[in-house]
């Protein structure tokens, strides 16, 4: 798939001359090891690429989002929370696969994150556990891909 993705272009119908592509698609992106990909980026540009794994229902996305929650900027995370797990709230009941992260990252926001006030860790944890009760609840099932796959 690296190979592939990295013969891409993104324009249609250009490829380069030693690395022609073995099958057609379009455009490249390609996305490496995400959760460090995403602490490279300010929040605002992590979170829209967040939401565009989610609204593309790539299923990678949903790790990310959960590893991007834990490992975000904690300044002003107490506002990015919530907005991350509706980001989330988005794969419906294919989300269950990230419950048991879920848990141990509410349980760290309440109890064990360092330098950051008790009331604002509160909120993130409510937050995160509003979510799992959410996606326990939910019956939704849109259709996932993984990266790498073409229609």
């Amino acid at each position: 798939v690296l190979a592939e993705e990295m013969s891409r272009t993104g324009l249609p119908g250009q490829e380069y001359k030693l690395a022609p592509l073995q099958r057609r698609g379009g455009p490249s992106f390609l996305i490496y090891y995400s959760p460090a990909f995403l602490r490279q980026l300010t929040p605002q540009h992590a979170k829209d690429g967040l939401r565009l794994l989610a609204e593309h229902h790539i299923e990678e996305g949903m790790g990310a989002l959960v590893h991007y929650t834990r490992d975000q900027n904690p300044w002003a995370s107490q506002k990015r929370t919530p907005e991350l797990m509706t980001i989330l709230l988005s794969y419906g009941s294919h989300a269950k696969v990230v419950l048991p992260e879920l848990e141990k990252l509410a349980h760290y926001f309440e109890k064990e994150e360092q330098d950051f006030p008790p009331k604002l860790m509160l909120e993130k944890a409510t937050s995160v556990r509003d979510t799992i009760r959410a996606i326990e609840a939910s019956t939704e099932a849109p259709p996932l891909r993984k990266l790498g796959e073409t229609k």
